[in-house]
C-alpha cells in the first residue's frame, strides 16, 4: 500500500486526439487500480485535437485569441467530464473547475478530475499549480512520445532521448516556444518556469501504454525525469 500524491497529466495528444472510448477506458482503469493501491491522484487533461478542431471554427469564425483559448479549456473540460463518468464511484462524476475546487474535491476524500483553468494557462500548468497546492510529490506526464528529446525526434532521427535533464537545460530545448491556443509539445516554457521554482519530480513517459504511468510511480526506469 501507499501514501504518495501524485498529479497524473494526461496529454490530449493521447486521450483526444481524437477521443476514444478504449484509450478512455483503458485510462480509467489504471487510475482506479492506483486509488485501490492508496495512492492520492488528481487527473489533469489536455483537449488535443478535439480542442484544436474547435479552434479551426473559431479561427474561421474570426474570434479573437482569448476566445480561442475560452473554447479550448472548455473542450480539454469536456474530455475532464468524460473521464470523471467513467470513474463517477470515485469521482461522483464531477469535474474541478478551479484549483480552489480542486482541493476540496480532494480534502472531502473525492478522486480529482479538471482540465484547463484560464485563457493563456496550458494544462501543463494547471498540473504543475494544482501540484503545488495539494503537496504533490510527483507529477506523471502520459506524452505522445517516450520521454523528452535533445530536439524533436518527429523531425530529427538522430535525437537523442534524456533519461534525466535539469530544468534549466530544459528551460533553454524550449526557450523559441511561444504560447497560443491550442499548444502541442512535451512541456511549454511557462510550465517549464513554474516547475523550476518548486523541486517536484515530473516524470514524461509515453501515454501509448497506460500502464506506464503505474511503473514511473512504482519507481521503474521509464521515460524522462526532470530535475530541480
Amino acid at each position: 500500500m501507499r501514501d504518495l500524491s501524485a498529479v497524473i497529466r494526461i496529454g490530449g495528444s493521447i486521450i483526444a486526439s481524437p477521443i476514444d472510448p478504449g484509450v478512455l477506458y483503458a485510462y480509467s482503469s489504471v487510475i482506479r487500480r492506483l486509488a485501490g493501491m492508496e495512492y492520492r491522484l488528481a487527473v489533469v487533461v489536455g483537449g488535443g485535437e478535439f480542442a484544436r478542431s474547435l479552434i479551426s471554427i473559431a479561427e474561421k469564425l474570426g474570434l479573437a485569441e482569448e476566445d480561442k483559448d475560452e473554447i479550448a479549456i472548455e473542450a480539454s473540460r469536456i474530455v475532464a467530464l468524460l473521464l470523471s463518468k467513467c470513474l463517477k464511484d470515485l469521482t461522483k462524476g464531477v469535474i474541478a473547475r478551479s484549483i480552489d475546487e480542486a482541493k476540496a474535491m480532494q480534502d472531502n476524500g473525492l478522486l480529482v478530475v479538471m482540465g484547463g483553468l484560464t485563457p493563456g494557462m496550458t494544462t501543463d500548468s494547471v498540473a504543475i499549480l494544482l501540484a503545488r497546492r495539494l503537496k504533490a510529490e510527483v507529477i506523471v506526464k502520459a506524452s505522445k512520445v517516450d520521454g523528452i528529446y535533445d530536439k524533436d525526434p518527429n523531425i530529427y532521427r538522430d535525437a537523442k532521448k534524456l533519461s534525466k535533464i535539469k530544468i534549466e537545460e530544459l528551460k533553454k530545448i524550449f526557450a523559441d516556444v511561444r504560447y497560443k491556443a491550442g499548444i502541442n509539445q512535451v512541456i511549454d516554457p511557462e510550465a517549464c518556469r513554474l516547475l523550476s521554482e518548486t523541486p517536484f519530480r515530473f516524470i514524461v513517459v509515453s501515454g501509448l501504454t497506460p500502464e506506464n504511468i503505474v511503473k514511473a510511480l512504482e519507481g521503474y526506469d521509464i521515460g524522462s525525469v526532470i530535475e530541480p
